[in-house]
């Protein structure tokens, strides 16, 4: 038996193993399973199916007519040379910066399904189009569990600097694999991107009501799975919780801190985080550590994003065969690069560490709303058509 034939079948037992033991202390512990069950389904149906949805079903469309090829060419100057994959990537980018979780996964799954993109590029857009949205980090970590909206300019610099940065380090990821082709007529951009957006309505020839048809059945399909993952972990982290597992761990890594000079406050809510980061940001926001090393560790939590969504999002890619290697490697650099930035921003401008001046927001609820998501949406396609036309004039000079 060669090693990698015995490390798969020792990856199996365990699983296995450790499937049926949570298994009986679900059968053991049926009011625990059904509370985490219920809270797990009023995550989903309160915030993330109403928040997905429309990107979901909108861009499934938008593929369809023929928009986002479009888009593609125009961002295609941009791109390609920064981050290696096609122009169309630059949709994905801006919709999983204004949507978060796990909408950049679903959208590169579509792209290559419609052969927009290559396996390769595939695999290097996922790496870095899934992040967490402005709503969440501002509304939900800021505001709703620190307390202070302002910190919200920390984390999201901290954490889309760091997408950003991994998306240039994994555009040499598989470099010599093939990559799909743009046009090369010599007419204008603008001329090129009308070709393709005509050339793609041409070759999908489905009628508007069949594609709004698909795009509705495709969206439920892809939240209910969704949905299935949050329930799942939900219970997972609950069982987990309720036979010391995570009191256990964090014990155990408590003897390290004296050496990494980590106030040891914060490692409930890093292990937490580490299943589930929503359950893991609300855990260090209430701890008296110092504020400095809370916002590390909530741009940690946020770059590494939970085995919770890195779940959904490896269900999403390895279903459009899609391979995950470099999407699980780039979580683990993520989880790196974004406290890294936040250090190095904290030291830069201490004044983001405001904790004195409390917004005059007095809920959430407004938030959370579809016309933030699009505006969010509509200004990072906007920076992006603005940087690609730069460079596309750059060249042009040269």
């Amino acid at each position: 038996m060669n090693t990698s034939s015995y490390r798969c079948h020792i990856t199996n037992i365990a699983f296995a193993f450790s499937s049926l033991f949570i298994a009986l202390c679900m059968v053991f512990s049926p009011e625990h399973t059904l509370l985490a069950s219920k809270n797990g389904i009023k995550i989903w149906w309160e915030t993330v199916f109403p928040a997905l949805l429309p990107f979901c079903i909108m861009s499934d469309i938008l593929v369809g007519l023929g928009v986002v090829q479009f888009v593609g060419v125009l961002l295609e100057p941009l791109m390609r040379p920064l981050f290696n994959v096609p122009g169309t990537g630059g949709f994905v980018l801006a919709m999983g910066f204004a949507s978060g979780y796990p909408i950049g996964a679903i959208l590169t799954a579509r792209l290559h399904e419609q052969n927009l993109c290559t396996p390769a590029e595939g695999e290097r857009l996922v790496t870095f189009t899934t992040t967490s949205d402005p709503i969440f980090i501002g509304g939900a970590v800021a505001l709703g569990m620190f307390g202070n909206g302002h910190l919200a300019l920390l984390l999201m610099l901290g954490h889309y600097l760091s997408s950003l940065i991994v998306g240039i380090i994994f555009r040499f990821w598989k470099k010599g694999d093939a990559s799909s082709s743009p046009l090369t007529s010599s007419d204008p951009i603008i001329l090129k991107a009308f070709k393709a957006l005509f050339a793609a309505r041409k070759n999908d020839n489905r009628p508007i009501g069949k594609i709004m048809g698909d795009a509705v059945r495709q969206g439920l399909q892809t939240l209910l799975l969704v949905g299935g993952f949050i329930i799942l972990f939900s219970v997972l982290m609950e069982m987990l919780t309720l036979i010391g597992f995570i009191t256990m761990v964090t014990h155990f890594l408590s003897k390290l801190t004296v050496y990494l000079h980590v106030d040891p406050l914060l490692l409930d809510g890093l292990v937490k985080g580490f299943f589930e980061m929503t359950n893991g940001q609300n855990a260090l926001s209430q701890t008296n550590a110092p504020i400095a090393q809370k916002m590390i560790a909530a741009s940690l939590l946020l770059g590494w994003a939970g085995l919770s969504i890195q779940a959904q999002i490896l269900s999403i890619i390895q279903d459009a065969n899609i391979k995950s290697n470099a999407f699980v490697i780039s979580k683990m650099v993520y989880a790196i690069i974004a406290p890294f930035i936040t250090f190095i921003l904290i030291k830069i401008n201490p004044l983001l560490l405001d904790v004195f001046s409390q917004p005059s927001i007095p809920s959430l609820t407004g938030l959370f709303s579809l016309e933030k998501m699009l505006l969010i949406f509509i200004m990072t396609l906007s920076c992006l058509l603005l940087l690609s036309l730069f460079c596309h004039l750059l060249k042009k000079t040269t």
